[in-house]
């Protein structure tokens, strides 16, 4: 387990600890700048139960991810609280820059970060926060959105009515 330090809630009497750096040694200007960086390392030698904290928020939860070989997410790195890899294995970063897109322009973010499995991504999000299939198109405002899956499509649309937006219950 990797995990941001504000999240480890209790670390079990006979584990492993260290520090590590970096999430992602091949990408630290990435980690740095998504606030992935000086991460406890927690390294059991026979299977335990740890708890994670929603940290000093209250009106934060927690969630997980499991991501198979191949699999990946697109991840607000805010979000991400930590990650369970397995032994020999390692947490991968790509970014992916969007700059000739409108979304980009519309939203101020021109980099995308995906992490890819085989891990266990741990999200924080607000209270409420789900994991939910996509079937189909869906509507969602961005400021719901944690993460998603790396083989959807993801594009900019406008709300349905202006008067949601005149009244600042929706997104333009």
């Amino acid at each position: 387990l990797l995990a941001l330090h504000d999240f480890a809630k209790g670390i079990p009497k006979g584990v492993k600890t260290s520090t590590r750096l970096f999430l992602d040694w091949s990408s630290p200007f990435t980690s740095l700048a998504s606030g992935l960086y000086n991460l406890v390392r927690i390294k059991p030698t026979e299977a335990i139960t740890m708890e994670l904290s929603a940290g000093h928020d209250g009106l934060n939860e927690l969630t997980s991810i499991k991501l198979d070989a191949g699999e990946g997410m697109v991840v607000e790195a805010r979000n991400v609280v930590g990650v369970v890899i397995s032994d020999g294995q390692s947490v991968t970063l790509a970014k992916h820059w969007a700059i000739r897109k409108l979304q980009s322009w519309l939203k101020w973010q021109f980099r995308y970060i995906t992490i890819a499995g085989p891990i266990t991504l741990i999200l924080k999000g607000g209270r409420g926060l789900v994991v939910s299939p996509i079937h189909g198109e869906l509507t969602i405002a961005p400021d719901y959105v944690v993460a998603y899956s790396s083989n959807l499509g993801y594009a900019t649309s406008r709300t349905e009515t202006f008067g949601g937006y005149f009244s600042r219950k929706k997104h333009l």
